[in-house]
């Protein structure tokens, strides 16, 4: 996409990864970025807050080890060191506690292979075998997922027995979709393979460094709305916008990138493409809350750091903040009946007293070791896609064509994980760089923005 007259400054909307993730390509590549959060702080879901003198990050920490843009931006923002946390996470069946770690990860897949029902294993085989063999069969948008929805998409329920969506895909929609089974359809299930096959390690010193030094090397505006896009012979040309109640402002850019959830991006771009703005409020996000609860006592142990619900209990899973954490236990509330809780308006005290409850019957916890809290909610929390995504990823990419000027990212086009959003932002920021005359276009992107782009 060429940039309009204004040159090489662009305009990101949102800061949360995907905002971050454009931002930092393209100052990479030698544009110059504007970052506009609305919110006091910079990460989205990731931002941070402080219980007892530990950070805590409310949203994903966990990093896999295929996260590579994300690791290459982190290198690039200075020392940020990782430690090792991998999937160490057991349910409750008929009453002994079964451990999935990563590991030891082919006897727990061997586990699950000898409890489920042959047809439903060879079908999940089939997905996990695909994803194992090309890294980018972990994210949506993939000639992988074209291809598997061609004769149709149905959602989990549909493909797969009862049995085995609510002992082995529950666990893997649940945590980073806040779907159940039968709210998540198979055309993005590669998506969540992808995620239970890596392993995971967490920042040793939390999000809030890397953020601070985003922001220090990053032109950021923080508390600001962004009211409108500005729009002259059918070209964006610009945003308005307000910081901290002071009056609105009208900034000129050569190019916008909106780099938030689908249903925000479908406000600013409704004026101007209404039909578009339709497909983006198809996109469906469920609600969901976090609380982190400081105890005077480890709660877990080495061997069991993390238990997993089922779907008749208001909170989806509580586990170890950290591997070296043990006193602390975060507890997520995600799916059909934490909904319900949360549609009544239960503040954090409550949800914490039932999260404390429902894990009190495995493995003993009580308020009265309590030392602090701080808890989290959003209205729109996870993203759960929608049917045929890659359908609806030509037809966005269609309608955003037609408005030059105008470029997308966010966790409803690669996926919801940290790097599907960095690799949404470099998407995006791929599109902006100039190419010399003559010059081969994808040789000299990925020679400008990087390492991460080969």
């Amino acid at each position: 996409m060429k940039l309009s007259d204004d040159h090489d400054r662009v305009a990101v909307i949102g800061g949360g990864m995907a905002g971050i993730a454009t931002a930092y390509f393209l100052q990479r590549a030698g544009l110059r970025p504007e970052v506009f959060e609305a919110q006091p702080a910079l990460g989205g879901r990731c931002a941070v807050t402080t219980l007892d003198g530990r950070e805590i990050t409310y949203g994903g920490k966990n990093i896999g080890k295929t996260y590579r843009m994300f690791r290459e931006f982190t290198e690039a923002m200075g020392d940020h060191p990782y430690e090792y946390f991998g999937i160490n996470s057991s349910r409750v069946e008929n009453g002994t506690l079964r451990t999935f770690d990563s590991s030891r990860k082919l006897r727990g897949f061997a586990d699950v292979i000898a409890r489920a029902p042959k047809r439903d294993i060879m079908r999940f085989g089939r997905i996990v075998a695909a994803v194992r063999l090309n890294e980018s069969r972990r994210y949506l948008g993939s000639r992988y997922a074209e291809r598997r929805t061609r004769r149709g998409d149905r959602v989990l329920t549909e493909r797969f027995g009862a049995q085995f969506c609510d002992a082995t895909l529950r666990s893997l929609t649940i945590r980073p979709n806040g779907a159940e089974p039968d709210e998540l359809y198979v055309g993005t299930l590669n998506a969540n393979v992808g995620m239970v096959l890596d392993s995971y390690d967490q920042l040793s010193n939390g999000f809030g460094p890397v953020l601070e030094s985003f922001a220090a090397t990053h032109d950021v505006h923080l508390e600001t709305r962004v009211l409108s896009l500005l729009v002259e012979d059918d070209r964006i040309t610009g945003i308005r916008t307000q910081t901290r109640g002071q009056p609105p402002e009208d900034r000129r850019y050569g190019a916008v990138v909106i780099a938030t959830p689908a249903f925000v991006a479908a406000e600013l771009i409704r004026p101007h493409r209404p039909t578009l703005a339709e497909w983006l409020d198809d996109v469906r996000y469920f609600p969901g809350a976090v609380v982190v609860a400081h105890y005077a006592r480890d709660i877990f142990t080495e061997q069991v750091r993390a238990l997993v619900f089922g779907k008749e209990e208001p909170v989806s899973n509580a586990g170890v903040y950290g591997v070296n954490d043990r006193d602390f236990v975060r507890y997520t509330f995600s799916g059909r009946t934490a909904r319900r809780l949360l549609a009544r308006g239960a503040d954090g005290e409550e949800l914490l007293t039932q999260g404390e409850a429902c894990l009190d019957r495995y493995i003993p916890v009580s308020a009265e070791d309590r030392l602090g809290y701080v808890s989290r909610r959003w209205d729109h929390a996870y993203c759960a896609h929608l049917s045929d995504h890659p359908a609806f990823l030509r037809t966005v990419d269609e309608h955003v064509g037609s408005l030059p000027g105008l470029l997308l990212a966010g966790d409803y086009l690669r996926g919801v994980s940290i790097e599907s959003c960095f690799r949404s932002g470099y998407d995006a920021a791929q599109r902006l760089i100039p190419t010399p005359p003559g010059a081969d276009v994808s040789t000299n992107r990925r020679r400008t923005l990087g390492a991460a782009a080969k």
